[in-house]
């Protein structure tokens, strides 16, 4: 979550990091090695970012936010209602420290800020919520359409050398050019985009689209102490006939995602679901958390590699016939463990310690999320034998569904994605990085989650220099995965970009959910050496735009649907016709001629080889789309066979960082490397492995830097 100030896990690998917490390689046992020496690249390193961090808290973290507004509830009350901007969403979306990381949200959420911070003070206030007479809601509206639009998005004033860091340090100024060179490129070429598609995208659409006008607030909350209303948000309203909320009746109004594992088999000639794991997420905990859901052959039923194959086709040969698959959902500090299943369709029975038994009774029901294996894989599934009916595998099947009052109107309200196939061929090693947004990534974010993680690594870093196996605690990822950061990053670049292009006044508007995906698998190429196929998959868009009137700009969102797109493509897309063709790339480099089609409650414009765009009518909103329903197809990369670093799954993206000419490549780089020794080697590439923990180091320092110097301070104008 990137407004968590506190560290406690290693960035590295996230896929492998949550593997080892699970369970799946505990097995492997650290040899003795030797301690390795830091060199030179590490010296002040983590009291630098030590430092920079201190200097630089989110603007999430209550215990500093308490400290700024005081301890009186007068003085808490006019603390939130100077310095947090009103939002006219519905429900519970943000929570009191993502309301306090906006520096915006609705009477609701700005009540929770108001709650939480009267607890700091040693009190205990009530939330209430009532009817708000047509009048009030009037002007609440009118004030957030009079906001400024672009406030919190835009750059703002560094810490510069007082982070402890400066272009003077060895490497810096290399790691700070590099990185802006590669987002400047990929913000010039989300713009760019628009610039070109989206006047034709507009003009196809200019008769579907019905652009609807936003609705005042009708429902207000406060909070009430001792008898008296406290609300930063309407004082001037009258606050009668109000009903206090319990953990129930806030429970009902929040915004939810819920992530699911279905197996689509076939029995008796008909398709069934079989339901391996289901998990509901509350938005405003979960957003900015690590949100992993991970696929993978259970190791302990893996068999020996065929005789005569060796390297990668002996390892594609035990992976493509491994007899029993797992799955898990890893959210910030809980892991939800699914039903084993397999090939053929069946689930597996899972014992109360995590192991695989046999196979389980047909239609068996889902994998405990509460056991004890793992902290919280296992469970077990429904008694009685294995039935003799013969099953076929048809998919196992993503599923994920945004539900809360601000998703009535949401017309993709469920997305679905193939995950696993069973194809012949087909590796069981997947794994999807998800990011829920509840607002915008606010300038600075990004390098202050950087520079946590950063930290979050000291640990396991110093357990493995001194030759201790580091606890799998410490290989947990502490922050949303890399590539999601930079991406929500550079998206937030895009939207100021492009709201303050032409003058127009607007005001963006997040009512909804946003959901973004990375998804990695391996896979055998053509020429029987792994490669990693991945893509960046922007699976729900919350990003609206409303107009001094009120009404919703379908242009301005159409632009941003486009500039979204081309980041998906900028960032892992390939650069020859050839490759592009079933990309994003085919709707951005040349639009050619649209044709439009209502499909239920969105329109579909399609484009070129099958990719089409899902538009909202009512908003504007747009998101590219491919066959498959995914942002982008999945694209190719040479699989990096970093073997010495086998042993330590979880630092193995850091590792590459180290060994590679460019510092940032950790953000894309395949992190399958660590997973797959665990699964498949053993420990016998420890020794190596401990003689590059000084590389490891020097590429931390190179990723530090950039963070350091971007780092904004806490002062500056409130956003109101």
């Amino acid at each position: 979550m990137v407004r968590r100030s506190s560290c406690r896990s290693a960035t590295g690998s996230r896929v492998g990091g949550a593997l080892l917490a699970l369970g799946a390689v505990s097995a492997l046992a650290l040899g003795a090695a030797p301690a390795v020496a830091a060199g030179p690249a590490d010296d002040g390193m983590w009291a630098k970012a030590e430092a920079a961090h201190a200097r630089s808290p989110s603007r999430g973290d209550l215990a500093v936010v308490a400290a700024e507004a005081g301890k009186t509830p007068q003085a808490i009350v006019a603390w939130v209602a100077a310095n947090v901007r009103f939002e006219p969403y519905e429900g519970l979306l943000r929570g009191a420290e993502g309301t306090a990381l906006a520096r915006s949200g609705n009477a609701l959420d700005q009540a929770l800020l108001v709650q939480a911070l009267l607890g700091r003070a040693g009190r205990k206030g009530v939330v209430v919520g009532g009817p708000l007479d047509a009048k009030a809601g009037a002007a609440l509206l009118a004030r957030f359409l009079a906001a400024d639009g672009a406030a919190g998005l835009g750059d703002v004033p560094r810490l510069g050398a007082a982070s402890g860091a400066t272009l003077d340090d060895p490497g810096a100024k290399a790691a700070v050019t590099t990185r802006n060179v590669k987002d400047t490129g990929a913000v010039d070429a989300a713009i760019a985009a628009a610039a070109k598609v989206a006047p034709t995208l507009e003009a196809a659409l200019v008769k579907a689209l019905k652009p609807r006008k936003l609705a005042p607030p009708r429902q207000h909350y406060w909070v009430e102490l001792d008898g008296e209303a406290l609300d930063p948000v309407a004082p001037e309203v009258a606050h009668e006939g109000g009903k206090a909320l319990d953990e129930r009746g806030l429970a009902a109004l929040e915004h939810r995602v819920v992530a699911s594992l279905v197996m689509m088999r076939k029995r008796g000639g008909k398709v069934e679901e079989v339901p391996l794991l289901r998990v509901p997420l509350s938005v405003a905990e979960a957003a900015w958390e690590p949100l992993e859901l991970s696929i993978w052959p259970d190791p302990k039923k893996l068999g020996p590699a065929p005789a005569g194959l060796e390297g990668d086709a002996a390892t594609v040969a035990r992976l493509a016939a491994a007899p029993v698959l797992r799955a898990a959902l890893l959210s910030g500090k809980a892991r939800h463990g699914a039903a084993a299943f397999d090939r053929s369709g069946r689930t597996w029975e899972i014992g109360e310690d995590g192991a695989v038994g046999g196979p389980a009774a047909l239609g068996g029901a889902l994998g405990g999320a509460l056991g004890g294996f793992g902290g919280g894989l296992g469970g077990g599934m429904a008694g009685g034998g294995a039935s003799a009916e013969k099953t076929e595998l048809e998919a196992v099947v993503m599923r994920l569904e945004v539900a809360g009052p601000g998703e009535k109107a949401a017309p993709e309200r469920v997305q679905e994605r193939v995950l696993f196939s069973g194809a012949a061929g087909e590796l069981p090693v997947v794994t999807v990085s998800l990011l829920t947004e509840n607002q915008a990534l606010l300038a600075g974010e990004r390098e202050r989650s950087t520079l946590r993680g950063v930290l979050a690594a000291r640990p396991a870093l110093e357990a493995l220099a001194a030759g201790k196996k580091p606890a799998a605690d410490a290989l947990d990822p502490s922050e949303p995965a890399g590539l999601l950061t930079r991406w929500a990053d550079l998206r937030r670049q895009v939207q100021h970009a492009l709201m303050t292009a032409d003058g127009a006044k607007r005001q963006q508007l997040r009512e909804r959910t946003g959901l973004v995906a990375h998804v990695q698998r391996l896979q055998a190429g053509a020429d029987g050496k792994l490669v990693v196929q991945e893509r960046i998959d922007l699976v729900a868009n919350p990003i609206a735009f409303v107009t001094p009137t009120g009404l919703h700009d379908a242009s301005a969102a159409i632009r941003q649907g486009v500039a979204d797109t081309a980041l998906e493509a900028a960032l892992l897309g390939p650069s020859t016709d050839a490759a592009r063709k079933g990309t994003a790339w085919a709707l951005l480099a040349d639009p050619g001629r649209l044709e439009v089609k209502r499909k239920g409650a969105l329109i579909e414009v399609a484009g070129e080889e099958g990719a089409w765009w899902s538009v909202d009518p009512t908003t504007g909103t747009a998101v590219g789309r491919v066959p498959g329903g995914g942002g982008q197809s999945m694209l190719e990369y040479a699989y990096e066979a970093a073997s010495t670093i086998c042993a330590f799954s979880g630092l193995f993206s850091m590792y590459a960082a180290a060994t590679h000419d460019d510092q940032f490549y950790f953000e894309t780089i395949d992190k399958w490397q660590g997973r797959l020794c665990s699964i498949v080697t053993g420990t016998e590439m420890q020794q190596a492995a401990m003689e590059k923990i000084g590389d490891v180091r020097g590429a931390l320092w190179k990723i530090a830097i950039p963070a350091m110097l971007g780092i904004p301070s806490m002062s500056g104008p409130p956003p109101r």
